[in-house]
C-alpha cells in the first residue's frame, strides 16, 4: 500500500475527515439511524412541532420543542458527530436533507396532535428514507434512457 499525503489526494477525490465513527453517512444511513434510535423506544410519547405551516421561515428554523423526535436524534453521538448541530427544526432539515413539506408530516403537530409515539414517527422518518432513495433511483434510470436519444437528436 502506498502512503499518498491528504493534500495530493484532493487533487483526484472530494477528501474529508471522517468523524471518529469511522465514516460519513449518507442521507440514508442518517434517516436510517433516527428510526431505528425511535425504535428502541416504541411506546415513548414525543412532543410534535406545533403549526410549523404557519410559521415564517426565519422562526420555523428556529423552533424546538422539548422531548421532540428531534431531541431523539440530538441525544445520538453517532448523529451529532456526523454534523447534526441541534434540535432545532431548520438544523433538521439540514441534515438529514427533508423538503420542509416532508419535514411537516414527519414532525408536526397537525399530523399526530400535541404528542406522538416514536414508533409512529420511526415509520414516517423510514418512508422518508426509502422514497428519497426510489426517487434518485428513478431519475437515474430516466437518465440512462434518455441519454442515448439526446445523443441520437444531436447527432
Amino acid at each position: 500500500m502506498k502512503y499518498i499525503p491528504i493534500q495530493q489526494l484532493e487533487k483526484f477525490a472530494n477528501v474529508g475527515l471522517a468523524g471518529a465513527w469511522g465514516h460519513t453517512l449518507s442521507r440514508r444511513a442518517r434517516l436510517e439511524r433516527w428510526a431505528k434510535i425511535l425504535e428502541r423506544l416504541p411506546n415513548r410519547r414525543l412532543n410534535a412541532l406545533p403549526d410549523i405551516e404557519w410559521m415564517p421561515r426565519a422562526d420555523s428554523a428556529q423552533l424546538r420543542v422539548d422531548d421532540s423526535p428531534l431531541t431523539v436524534a440530538y441525544e445520538d453521538s453517532v448523529l451529532r458527530e456526523a454534523g447534526l448541530k441541534s434540535d432545532r427544526f431548520g438544523d433538521a432539515l439540514t441534515f438529514f436533507q427533508l423538503s420542509e413539506r416532508r419535514a411537516h408530516a414527519i414532525l408536526c403537530s397537525c399530523n399526530w396532535g400535541g404528542t406522538v409515539q416514536a414508533d409512529a414517527v420511526a415509520q414516517a422518518v423510514r418512508t422518508a428514507a426509502s422514497v428519497g432513495a426510489l426517487m434518485r433511483s428513478s431519475v437515474a434510470a430516466a437518465l440512462l434512457v434518455a441519454a442515448p436519444l439526446l445523443a441520437a437528436l444531436l447527432i
